[in-house]
């Protein structure tokens, strides 16, 4: 296999940042808001941050797949590296946000609701703590699923996607259980 050409961190960080853009975008656009409205797991977790927690996983994933090949410890601190500077970016926007409240007045999504669903309605130096942590978290086990056998990554990332598919399906399936007779709580 050829050798990686940059340092794991910097690629880490480069591929973090792109996540970090486009979790930034998502909490911008209105997608964050409007999704959490949307629980997927019983008062648990929301659509809105699977969103952010994809976003995160997906770019340690990445980043952690570009230096694989130089082992395990090269392997989770890139995702580990790539997941911090996706919660480093949403502790930015947290921070940007909170400290700016007429950025409104141009970014109608910056609001104090987006700030609250962000810091999971704790304090703004809170929220940014639990987001670099949880994407530090976040990416590291992003990454571990590299370190699994490919039939046991594969069954992990299949019951992962099962969940998520039932959660958003949820409403469909009560509906569809009505009518057998008996009702499906989930």
């Amino acid at each position: 296999m050829k050798a990686h050409s940059e340092p794991v961190w910097q690629t880490a960080v480069r591929l973090g940042l792109y996540g970090g853009v486009t979790a930034v975008l998502f909490s911008l656009v209105g997608m964050v808001q409007t999704f959490q409205a949307r629980t997927l797991i019983g008062g648990v977790l929301t659509l809105g941050q699977i969103f952010l927690s994809l976003t995160v996983g997906l770019s340690a994933f990445a980043a952690a797949r570009r230096v694989q090949a130089e082992g395990p410890q090269a392997t989770l601190l890139a995702g580990g590296l790539a997941g911090g500077a996706v919660g480093l970016s949403l502790a930015a926007l947290i921070l940007f946000v909170a400290a700016l409240p007429e950025i409104r007045d141009m970014l109608l999504n910056a609001s104090p609701a987006l700030v609250a669903i962000l810091t999971f309605g704790q304090s703004v130096v809170a929220g940014v703590v639990i987001w670099v942590a949880l994407g530090v978290g976040l990416g590291v086990i992003a990454a571990s699923l590299l370190l699994l056998s490919p039939v046991l990554r594969q069954t992990i990332l299949s019951a992962l996607g099962a969940v998520l598919l039932i959660g958003l399906l949820a409403d469909l399936l009560r509906l569809i259980t009505e009518g057998w007779g008996y009702s499906l709580s989930i």
